[in-house]
């Protein structure tokens, strides 16, 4: 029998680390968290990031290797016709 496992998406990630960096909040201790459950609950869960801003950029002054397990899909933008759409 096949097990389902959820999916967790978190949109617009970037946006949100980059906020708790701005603000002085702990950005490290969330992304470790965050990996560790990642690398944990790996053959339970799946999470999917997303953000309109590269993550790789937002981590680069904190720690990149927290987030190194992530595969990376690059989406392009709409074409203006689909947008108006």
């Amino acid at each position: 029998m096949h097990k389902k496992r959820p999916v967790y998406i978190i949109d617009e990630m970037s946006e949100c680390v980059s906020n708790m960096i701005r603000k002085g909040r702990d950005a490290r201790k969330f992304l470790q968290w965050l990996r560790a459950v990642r690398q944990r609950e790996s053959e339970s869960l799946r999470f999917i990031v997303g953000g309109s801003v590269s993550l790789d950029r937002v981590v680069e002054g904190i720690n990149v290797s927290l987030i190194n397990d992530l595969n990376r899909v690059y989406v392009d933008g709409f074409s203006k016709e689909i947008a108006l759409k």
